[in-house]
């Protein structure tokens, strides 16, 4: 996780927001071990970027 937000704040970025997306409850109850591993573990993140500002 640091390498990432290294790699954005070389790029000038930085992180206003993160989600990690979530199956709905009917794909949930469809994929019960898919489901429990989610749960278990952090899964894909997706991060929201903003230009730092510009000191003067």
């Amino acid at each position: 996780m640091s390498d990432l937000l290294n790699i954005f704040s070389a790029a000038g970025m930085w992180v206003e927001s993160t989600i990690e997306p979530q199956m709905s409850r009917e794909i949930g109850e469809r994929y019960p071990l898919e489901q429990a591993v989610l749960n278990r573990y952090l899964g894909i993140l997706v991060f929201k970027l903003r230009p730092r500002p510009v000191r003067a």
